[in-house]
């Protein structure tokens, strides 16, 4: 099986549990465009209904998917915004690097939109 087949396998037992809540890590990172295309699809129908945490360093998946972006340095919280200003206004270190977790729902470091 390849790394692409394998993540969407992994990807499929996930959501055959009905979890409320998805953890993905790089979910699309071994796929093809045009999968990549169909499972960020996917995962925008399921916002109103799942929680979903995205880690990516695919800063245009995190724009596309996203609703609040947690960026990371060193394991730590570095800044936590709405997409829309981490996108339009983003901030990086000295060594301009930038890592985001994503939430889909509205739901991030515990933070629920109601």
């Amino acid at each position: 099986m390849s790394g692409g087949q394998q993540q969407l396998l992994c990807l499929a037992r996930a959501l055959a549990l009905s979890s409320e809540v998805l953890l993905l890590d790089e979910p699309t990172s071994a796929l093809d465009p045009g999968t990549t295309e169909h499972i960020e699809a996917l995962l925008r129908s399921l916002r109103d209904t799942v929680t979903i945490l995205i880690v990516t360093h695919n800063l245009g998946q995190a724009m596309r998917l996203s609703d609040d972006v947690v960026f990371l340095m060193a394991g730590k919280l570095s800044r936590r915004h709405r997409r829309r200003r981490s996108f339009t206004r983003p901030r990086m270190n000295a060594a301009g690097n930038m890592s985001a977790v994503v939430s889909g729902n509205g739901c991030s470091a515990g933070r629920t939109r109601q």
